[in-house]
């Protein structure tokens, strides 16, 4: 029997972006039903693993409108991010529809990237009008006079999100389903989409569970993986560290992932100030090998947020199918996870709070073995395998590609 065939529009691997890793992981399931073909951008390097070594198909395109021809597959899935991998997204959607697996709702990002390539300088602040309202457009066009969009791309984005606007629904115009990953997002993307477009929660991957961990014989080791920012309460987790790290004179903290300049030296100046310096590490972009091995030796794993937008935590996915125990900010995706596979804190709790639930993981090594296994279970469920079948009955429900 033919497989029916489906695109799949995403970066790859090795492109510095969470949505390739994820797509990578995705695709070697998605093969047991679809003939799978991948649209790249033309000239984004693709790892050789991908492709006919698990039977998929990688399109490099030399320009996205080459694609308008394509017309001859049964489904097409569009992963769309925040991020200059996914700017071409939004008209592919428009023109041929399908479903769009987003990986976060706020889109603000995408579109201040999108309105770089437009040669109206007003593209922006008219769909803000049109979107958010006359008050924020008309702020956004007052910015876009003020320079233009290239000088003022970082106010205008800041200025989107102290907003609260999302631009989510420009973004799926056409779209025939929309795929999130927690009922967080569906919340948020339903409010977004002007259209009877289907919303569906469908499982965040996760790779699959670790055996049991050794025991971890060099000191108590907090790490906290994923890009070193401010939406990651960085600073917050410094403060936290400096308060329990009087009574734990073994705790050292490993901020493992990219780190900019600028949070580095700050980071580093406050934990002087704490005289906590010699104990905090920036190990910064990490290779998969090197990955591996900082997830290997985190006694916990610390991933705070200080907003959500949507998006499902790939860190968090790894930490609990290394059955590492983890404590989490309650807050969008991350407030849905089960209760017995990670600690929670507040999205309003402070140093102190942070501090003693840190404490209180590092002192009960029957809770952290409990959480270990619950967490590994939760992995088990949730599969990339889950989440390929998921996807692919949402797909089948969708008409045919146009």
């Amino acid at each position: 029997m033919r497989k029916p065939s489906l695109v799949v529009v995403s970066p790859l691997p090795p492109a510095w972006s969470g949505i390739a890793r994820y797509t990578a992981q995705l695709l070697p399931h998605l093969v047991e039903s679809w003939k799978v073909s991948v649209v790249v951008g033309d000239g984004e390097p693709v790892d050789p693993m991908i492709g006919p070594e698990i039977g998929v198909d990688v399109i490099h395109a030399p320009s996205w409108k080459w694609f308008e021809q394509i017309t001859d597959h049964d489904r097409i899935v569009h992963c769309l991010g925040n991020s200059q991998f996914h700017r071409h997204v939004p008209a592919m959607v428009a023109r041929h529809g399908g479903v769009v697996l987003a990986h976060e709702v706020r889109m603000n990002g995408l579109q201040c990237l999108r309105a770089l390539q437009s040669p109206d300088p007003h593209w922006l602040s008219s769909m803000v009008r049109e979107w958010c309202g006359d008050d924020l457009g008309r702020e956004i066009r007052a910015l876009e006079d003020d320079g233009g969009i290239a000088q003022q791309f970082h106010p205008i984005r800041k200025r989107l999100d102290s907003a609260d606007a999302y631009l989510f629904g420009p973004a799926v115009v056409g779209a025939d389903a929309i795929a999130v990953h927690s009922g967080y997002a569906a919340t948020l993307a339903d409010a977004e989409v002007a259209s009877s477009a289907k919303v569906a929660v469908v499982p965040f991957g996760h790779p699959p569970a670790s055996g049991e961990r050794g025991v971890v014989d060099h000191g108590e080791v907090i790490t906290t993986f994923g890009f070193v920012a401010p939406e990651k309460h960085a600073a917050l987790l410094l403060e936290a560290f400096g308060v329990l790290a009087a009574d734990r004179p073994t705790a050292r903290l490993r901020y493992a992932g990219h780190v900019g300049d600028p949070e580095r030296l700050e980071l580093v100046e406050r934990a002087r100030d704490l005289r906590i310096e010699d104990r905090v590490t920036f190990t910064g972009r990490l290779t998969e090998h090197d990955y591996a091995n900082e997830l290997a030796g985190a006694t916990i794993a610390v991933q705070l947020r200080a907003s959500a937008n949507g998006e499902a935590s790939a860190a968090i996915a790894d930490c609990l199918s290394h059955g590492i125990p983890t404590l989490v900010t309650r807050l969008g995706a991350q407030g849905e996870l089960p209760n017995d596979a990670v600690e929670m804190v507040s999205a309003s709790a402070d140093s102190k709070e942070i501090a003693a639930a840190m404490s209180g993981m590092l002192v009960d090594a029957t809770k952290r073995r409990e959480m270990a296994a619950a967490a590994r279970r939760h992995a088990t469920t949730s599969s990339f395998a889950s989440a390929a079948s998921a996807l692919s009955e949402l797909l089948l429900s969708a008409p045919p590609t146009r």
